[in-house]
């Protein structure tokens, strides 16, 4: 609005500076998007490695007893499909 409140200023919208930051936001959303399949990757193998249990020797131990004990209790009390 102008001074007195009474007069309006035009803007032109869609010019070529706000197309060109709308494509250079999307370029750069497409290459983190292109990068997303590599996080995922990424993610799974540090996962495993959080899961996994280093023993001397370099072998994984032996579940505890209660963990198969529990899997079994879970199929028995699981209704059949």
């Amino acid at each position: 609005m102008g001074d007195n409140g009474d007069e309006w200023e035009y803007e032109r919208i869609g010019t070529e500076r706000e197309k060109m930051n709308v494509e250079l936001s999307f370029h750069e959303l497409r290459e983190r998007l292109a990068q997303a399949e590599a996080w995922k990757k990424r993610r799974g193998e540090i996962e495993k490695e959080l899961a996994s249990v280093w023993v001397e020797g370099g072998d994984s131990p032996e579940p505890p007893s209660y963990a198969a004990e529990g899997a079994h209790e879970e199929d028995a009390a699981a209704p059949a499909a």
